[in-house]
C-alpha cells in the first residue's frame, strides 16, 4: 500500500556519546620541610611541645578557572606532648589541638606598600585528654587566591587547660612560596 503525499521520516541514527579521556593520575605528593618543634612551660611546670612531620604541599588543577586561583592538596602529621614537672604524664592532661594552614598573599608593584594579609584555614580543632595528642591531615584541599606570589605554611596550636590556668604553645611550619 502506497501512502500518497506522506513523508516518511526515519529516526536519526543514535550518536555515540563521546568517551571522556581517563582522568590523569593524581600528582605525586611534594614533600616540604617541617620546622623545629615548638616548646613551652605552663605556670605549674608542665612542658608542652608541638611538632609536625611528613608534610606535603602538592599543586593540583584549580576547581575554578580564575587566573589568581591556585589549588593545593596538603598533608601532615602533627604531634603534641605534655609532660609534668617530674617528667610523667599524671594527672592526664587535657586541652585542645588546632591544626591548619596559613596563606599570605605577597603584594608586588603598586600594591607593595600594603601590608600583606594572612588567612588562617583551620582544618581541625579537637579537645583531648591525653599526654600525646595528634592530628593527621590527609589530602586536604586548600585554595590560594592571589594575583602574585603567595606563601603557605602549616600551623598547630597546643593548649593545656586546667581549672586554674591555660598554657599555649604554637608551631609554625616553614613558609613555601607558591
Amino acid at each position: 500500500m502506497a501512502l500518497a503525499g506522506a513523508t516518511l521520516v526515519a529516526p536519526a541514527p543514535a550518536m555515540a556519546e563521546p568517551v571522556a579521556d581517563a582522568p590523569p593520575p593524581p600528582p605525586a605528593a611534594v614533600p616540604v620541610p617541617s620546622a623545629e618543634p615548638a616548646t613551652g612551660k605552663s605556670a605549674d611546670g608542665w612542658t608542652l611541645a608541638v611538632s609536625a612531620n611528613s608534610e606535603t604541599l602538592t599543586p593540583v588543577p584549580p576547581l575554578t578557572p580564575e587566573l589568581a586561583t591556585r589549588d593545593f592538596v596538603v598533608s601532615g602529621l602533627f604531634n603534641g606532648t605534655l609532660r609534668s614537672p617530674n617528667g610523667g604524664t599524671a594527672p592526664t592532661p587535657s586541652g585542645t589541638l588546632e591544626v591548619g594552614y596559613q596563606i599570605q598573599c605577597v603584594p608586588s608593584g603598586m600594591l607593595a606598600a600594603l601590608k600583606p594579609a594572612v588567612t588562617n584555614v583551620q582544618v581541625s580543632k579537637e579537645e583531648f585528654q591525653s599526654a600525646n595528642p595528634s592530628a593527621v591531615v590527609s589530602d586536604y584541599r586548600i585554595q590560594v587566591d592571589c594575583m602574585g606570589p603567595a606563601l603557605v605554611r602549616s600551623y598547630a596550636i597546643l593548649t593545656r587547660s586546667t581549672h586554674s590556668n591555660d598554657a599555649v604553645v604554637a608551631y609554625y611550619g616553614i613558609s613555601n612560596e607558591v
